[in-house]
């Protein structure tokens, strides 16, 4: 099924299959070159390896911050209250936003989410290093369910 915008947003396409095949979205966005906000669908990563330089894709946040809230909810941490933390200061620019004229928000953005999605990589670049295959699996078990030991 896809369903192609409206009045207000005559560009906003959603597609739905009942199939988790990596082959509809790939036959569906066949062409396509502008930017797809999707969810963490696996599927669009694997796609985006191979699109064109016209292509652009884009996650949304709450997907990540949901998984972040399931990592807190099993055992909470200091790297997962760091992270919801991060999410926290974006829904808040966000809620800011929501008032504003399209230009008013993407200057927002550029002015105040910006920064923090930048302090949000570089931190989980640093959360990421650890976890390089030299460590074994007990150790990254022990990594991802809570806070490390000292060595």
């Amino acid at each position: 099924m896809a369903v192609v915008g409206d009045q207000v947003h005559p560009y906003t396409t959603f597609y739905f299959t009942e199939v988790r095949s990596r082959a509809r979205p790939e036959e569906f966005l066949n062409g396509y070159a502008d930017f797809l906000v999707s969810d963490a669908y696996i599927c669009y990563e694997s796609l985006r390896e191979e699109w064109s330089q016209g292509k652009r894709w884009a996650c949304r946040h709450a997907h990540a911050r949901r998984k972040f809230e399931e990592l807190h909810y099993l055992g909470a941490t200091k790297a997962a209250s760091t992270a919801l933390g991060y999410f926290q200061r974006l829904s808040a620019i966000e809620h800011q936003a929501r008032a504003l004229t399209n230009r008013e928000r993407h200057q927002l953005r550029q002015d105040q989410s910006r920064p923090v999605l930048i302090q949000v990589k570089r931190w989980m670049n640093e959360q990421v290093w650890p976890l390089r295959p030299t460590r074994t699996t007990s150790t990254l078990a022990r990594l991802v369910s809570k806070e490390p030991s000292k060595p």
